[in-house]
């Protein structure tokens, strides 16, 4: 599966929790992808980009620290497909000694999202979505 390297674009932040959206875009290209995702994932996501810290850790804040602490190394995250409406994605990681085997768990868009922006690890999204999905600005 070809996949395309992409970074952040914006998060739209509704006040009313409806319509929450982050948009990804190309790296070298026109396309964005446009992902709904609900309150919650949005408000953790527009924390990060605005580096606000909470005075407790939030869950994606722990799932990066636990993974430090395991020596996994968060090495990208791969929006992968949308069936009807629904968005997937999986996480990939690996031992940080870079001798262990990459691994992948499937995971909701948001919270990938939301742990690549933690992580700062690099972001894709199969080539195949981007055609069925993405918009031209």
């Amino acid at each position: 599966m070809a996949s395309i390297e992409m970074k952040f674009f914006r998060i739209a932040v509704d006040e009313t929790g409806k319509n929450n959206t982050v948009v990804l875009k190309e790296k070298k290209g026109k396309r964005f992808l446009p992902i709904f995702i609900g309150p919650n994932e949005a408000r953790s996501i527009e924390s990060e980009i605005k580096s606000e810290k909470m005075p407790r850790p939030m869950t994606h804040d722990l799932i990066v620290s636990l993974c430090g602490s395991l020596n996994i190394e968060i090495i990208s995250v791969l929006i992968t497909k949308i069936i009807d409406s629904t968005f997937y994605a999986d996480i990939n990681f690996r031992l940080k000694d870079g001798n262990g085997e990459i691994t992948s768990i499937d995971a909701r868009p948001s919270d990938a999202l939301s742990i690549a922006i933690r992580a700062g690890c690099a972001l894709y999204c199969s080539e195949e979505l981007l055609e069925e999905a993405s918009i031209t600005i």
